[in-house]
């Protein structure tokens, strides 16, 4: 069974996000992404975040990065944006339902304030 994981932090959605996907502990995810957090609020950028899934095995090498998510093409890393603020939010999208870190439970909808683009192609996730 999948965990989903919260965010700890204003900050480190991509570390749930990794952990979720991943399916493995925050801190374990912390360990991971540790070499690509960016000081000195400890942001990840898109592109990193996109190197890790490959190295993990979980993306496609020639996966494409789209500016619209498309459930239809399956499980997917999307990188939101907010409509009303500048920051970005990482949310796995993993059987139908997104696992959003800054929500308590996973869910089938996506939170309306949120302007979702995506890395489609996640491979080998058991749900």
């Amino acid at each position: 069974m999948r965990t989903h994981n919260c965010q700890r932090y204003g900050n480190d959605c991509t570390i749930a996000a990794i952990a979720t996907t991943l399916n493995i502990s925050l801190d374990e995810a912390e360990e991971l992404m540790a070499d690509i957090r960016k000081a000195p609020n400890n942001w990840v950028l898109h592109r990193d975040m996109k190197e890790k899934l490959i190295k993990f095995g979980y993306l496609e090498p020639d996966c494409k990065y789209s500016t619209k998510f498309d459930p239809s093409k399956g499980d997917a890393m999307i990188y939101a944006r907010y409509k009303d603020e500048p920051f970005r939010h990482y949310i796995p999208y993993i059987g139908g339902m997104f696992y959003d870190p800054a929500d308590k439970e996973p869910s089938s909808k996506l939170n309306d304030c949120l302007i979702p683009s995506a890395c489609s192609g996640i491979v080998n996730l058991a749900t």
